[in-house]
């Protein structure tokens, strides 16, 4: 794999990875009023 297969692989995970965190505190908000 060359290096521009790595970046593409980096960029999708670190996508995901925001995606993640990123509805993890909404919902904490949500559900919780931010505190957990």
């Amino acid at each position: 794999m060359g290096t521009d297969g790595r970046d593409v692989m980096n960029s999708d995970l670190a996508n995901t990875l925001g995606n993640l965190v990123n509805r993890t505190i909404s919902m904490s908000n949500k559900y919780f009023g931010g505190v957990v």
